[in-house]
């Protein structure tokens, strides 16, 4: 059953989730090569200027945030179209409407497993009744904290990163940061954490290799760092941005540190929905609803 602490309504959270353990080599060199199909989709949608993603993985799904209030009905539609009846999972980054403000619209049209978030003190309308939500649904409720893992399948690891069990104190360095592995590939998901967050995770020596990178706070300047990038070495990169926004996102430096680090790079302000697909051993990317480009994975020895 759902257990919400009171003051977590009224201000923000707490914390826990399931267990952990894992790392993927690295000295990946990608190939473009023909295309490729998997067990394994995740789905980048557009949703302007704010983040969604869906990860489906056989017959379960993972949802990671939901755009702006406005947008709910959109992925809504989205996940209705691919013939999504249950969501096993749904994670919310951190507080900022931008992630946060259509999950209340998505939950409440589909029956939700889990709902997972960083239990942060946030004390917005928009935050403080989706919590509210989660409990008169009687959703079971947990606080990601680093270490943890979130058990969608057993073949899927999928592995909290951030936030610390010390948090930073800021909403977006403490964003749920999440690592999804299958087979030889991974999937970095990291909401709005940039600088801090980045440096807290390469400090605890966390496996930070992964082939595919939602780019951190829709590429801003001051996320994917030189140094994170490195650590990463993504050979795809999809950045959630919307269109003529009022940030400056994503940032020129941003993307020539992305292209300096040799990543692919998708935009949904110009590609629109963007869906990067594996069967555990190559990445096959579909932006715009046509078939971009397909990435092989060599991994060499040291």
């Amino acid at each position: 059953m759902s257990f919400i602490p009171r003051y977590l309504i009224c201000t923000a959270l707490c914390a826990c989730i399931l267990i952990a353990g894992c790392s993927v080599p690295g000295g990946r060199e990608p190939d473009i090569i023909s295309g490729t199909t998997g067990d394994l989709a995740v789905h980048f949608i557009d949703v302007g200027q704010g983040d969604s993603v869906l990860l489906q993985f056989r017959d379960k799904t993972m949802l990671i945030d939901a755009g702006e209030r406005g947008m709910g009905g959109r992925v809504v539609t989205y996940l209705e179209n691919l013939g999504v009846e249950r969501l096993d999972v749904v994670v919310a980054t951190h507080a900022h409407s931008d992630h946060i403000g259509g999950l209340a619209t998505v939950i409440s049209a589909f029956p939700v497993g889990r709902f997972v978030d960083a239990g942060q003190a946030h004390p917005t309308a928009t935050y403080e009744n989706l919590l509210v939500l989660v409990e008169e649904k009687g959703i079971p409720y947990t606080a990601a904290v680093r270490g943890q893992t979130i058990a969608l399948d057993p073949d899927l690891d999928i592995r909290v990163l951030n936030p610390a069990a010390q948090p930073l104190g800021d909403v977006n360095e403490d964003s749920v940061v999440l690592k999804a592995t299958y087979g030889d590939i991974s999937y970095l998901f990291t909401g709005d954490a940039g600088k801090p967050a980045e440096e807290s995770m390469a400090k605890a020596g966390l496996d930070l290799d992964a082939d595919v990178l939602k780019v951190g706070h829709h590429a801003s300047r001051y996320a994917s760092s030189a140094e994170f990038l490195s650590a990463v070495s993504p050979a795809v990169s999809v950045i959630l941005v919307g269109e003529g926004n009022d940030y400056g996102h994503p940032h020129e430096e941003a993307i020539e540190r992305l292209e300096a680090a040799g990543s692919r790079i998708y935009r949904t302000d110009r590609d629109g929905n963007v869906v990067v697909t594996t069967d555990g051993q190559k990445i096959a990317v579909t932006a715009g609803g046509a078939p971009a480009a397909t990435v092989t994975v060599t991994q060499t020895t040291s």
